[in-house]
């Protein structure tokens, strides 16, 4: 993700009107994630709501999350990607840090046993829902996308190299889902982190602290010998030191 590309960002319509028959379409799809995983809910038959939406006029996208209530102890989330050029939908899982694997977490990807694995990564779901909906065709358009959903939905913060004092941030996860992180080990990872982040970003591949869900992303674009078709590298670093609440 550039610099250059991040300045000459399109201006954001934050909500753009579904029509009936698109609704229906992304209600189908999110319905059918929730039976392909049911590790989406946290807790038994939780009901998701539409938290926040973007829309890019100029590409004529749409990026939507869904989220279960965050009064839960380990709420998850959902991501839906909306091409209007081409009238397709497609709805991915946006785990919370507990599914290691899912974004094989540099340092930390071994399913937690009282979770279990997802049987599939993030990287992979996120060019998927790109691929299905063609927004992966155009090389902008792609870089749009990334970008809308960084900055805009998710209100994460680029990393330059003057930067590199915020990837040592710990995020304490109040989380009784899941076992406590021994402080050593989770100080030891977060220092692991910081030592592979600075010497791998640079002006025009910044990191992307995404402090809402705790996370570092790392994201390149990977050159494919089809001149149609955009995938991404994505390295995830988990930035979180889980705790247990104190009982007063």
């Amino acid at each position: 993700m550039k610099r250059n590309t991040i300045v000459g960002i399109v201006f954001i319509f934050l909500i753009a009107c579904n029509t009936p028959s698109e609704k229906i379409i992304i209600e189908s799809k999110v319905d059918n994630l929730l039976v392909r995983f049911n590790q989406l809910h946290s807790e038994k038959n939780t009901q998701f709501y539409l938290k926040k939406s973007v829309y890019n006029g100029d590409a004529n996208f749409e990026i939507q999350l869904y989220a279960e209530p965050e009064s839960l102890t380990d709420p998850q989330q959902i991501l839906v990607f909306v091409n209007r050029n081409s009238n397709k939908v497609s709805a991915i899982p946006f785990f919370s840090n507990s599914y290691r694997d899912y974004y094989e977490f540099q340092f930390d990807s071994k399913p937690l046993d009282e979770i279990g694995a997802v049987k599939t990564k993030f990287a992979k779901e996120f060019n998927k829902a790109l691929f299905d909906t063609g927004l992966n065709k155009d090389s902008d358009i792609s870089e749009m996308v990334l970008i809308e959903l960084m900055s805009s939905l998710l209100n994460a913060k680029l990393i330059y190299p003057e930067d590199t004092a915020d990837l040592k941030i710990t995020f304490w996860n109040y989380n009784d889902r899941i076992v406590e992180d021994n402080y050593h080990s989770a100080e030891e990872r977060i220092q692991k982190n910081y030592e592979e982040l600075k010497t791998n970003i640079d002006n025009d591949n910044p990191a992307i602290l995404d402090s809402r869900n705790y996370r570092i992303y790392q994201i390149n674009n990977i050159e494919e010998n089809r001149k149609d078709a955009t995938i991404f590298s994505i390295k995830t670093y988990r930035q979180d030191e889980v705790m247990r609440r104190l009982n007063m």
